[in-house]
């Protein structure tokens, strides 16, 4: 948390490298068993870094494979490491 906590959001052009979606699972949080949901997920490079993001259901439907995108990120304070806050259409 403190490592993104007052950073500016930087728009940046990224390269979307995949489209996939993880199954439905359930797992153990605490004493509970949750059931998480199927996300659909984006591995887009920005930067040279190569990041995995889940945008809402139609930015997904609207991007491909090798599209080239804008992305917000941030960058970490302490680390230096990116973090996608949000894919176009802004």
């Amino acid at each position: 948390m403190f490592n993104f906590s007052g950073t500016e959001q930087r728009k940046r052009t990224g390269k979307v490298l995949r489209k996939y979606s993880t199954p439905e699972y359930r797992e153990w949080q605490g004493k509970a068993l949750v059931t998480i949901p199927e996300q659909r997920m984006l591995d887009i490079s920005v930067d040279g870094e190569n990041l995995s993001f889940a945008p809402v259901e139609w930015k997904y439907e609207r991007v491909s494979e090798g599209d080239e995108i804008d992305v917000i990120i941030k960058v970490g304070r302490i680390d230096r490491k990116f973090q996608i806050c949000d894919i176009g259409p802004f």
